[in-house]
């Protein structure tokens, strides 16, 4: 048993005196040169900034919009189903992308509240309309489900109507919130220039 550690041994000392292989040498060479051509990039310092600031606009905007979300949910009368579950998770991801968009929409210097307003409904009035589910009476080409509409039956309306009010609503929030974040310099606008 003693021999057999020793040759182990023996072998790992051993294997500690070859020399390093030279294609190694020059992948490794070359990784140095690649990491202080990155430090040294002024341009990939920005792009990562501007990906930071990205990151916490969303945070931002998810973390005020989740202050509406959370009652809103508890009293939808879906509540702790899967399908409302699954509805949340992608309201808060629809919210953190919101915050990502508006940072770069709304641009330092920017003080139009009708495109503020246009950003946050090009983000509600979709979702509210993807939401809604169509009636088993509903007939194609050309979509009819009833009435009063014929294209939009009574249901269709009032699941589009609470959806709409829950998108404006924690989209509102959010915005809100990304605007104070940005307000206090948390989160930095984007810049036209540079």
């Amino acid at each position: 048993m003693r021999s057999r550690g020793l040759g182990v041994s023996m072998l790992l000392a051993g294997a500690a005196f070859v020399a390093p292989r030279p294609e190694l040498q020059r992948k490794s060479l070359h990784s140095r040169e690649s990491i202080a051509a990155h430090a040294a990039d002024p341009e990939r310092d920005q792009r990562d900034e501007e990906r930071l600031e990205s990151l916490k606009a969303g945070v931002a905007a998810t973390a005020s919009g989740a202050t509406a979300m959370v009652p809103i949910s508890l009293i939808d009368p879906d509540r702790l189903t899967p399908r409302w579950e699954f509805q949340l998770d992608m309201l808060a991801l629809d919210i953190f992308l919101f915050g990502v968009v508006y940072r770069y929409a709304i641009r330092a210097g920017d003080d139009n509240p009708m495109l503020k307003a246009g950003v946050a409904g090009a983000f509600a009035l979709p979702r509210a309309l993807f939401l809604v589910e169509l009636p088993t009476n509903c007939q194609a080409l050309p979509l009819n489900c009833g009435e009063p509409l014929g294209y939009f039956s009574w249901s269709m309306i009032f699941q589009a109507l609470w959806q709409l009010f829950v998108g404006v609503t924690v989209l509102f929030f959010a915005l809100y919130g990304l605007e104070r974040a940005m307000g206090v310099k948390f989160v930095q606008r984007f810049s036209s220039q540079g």
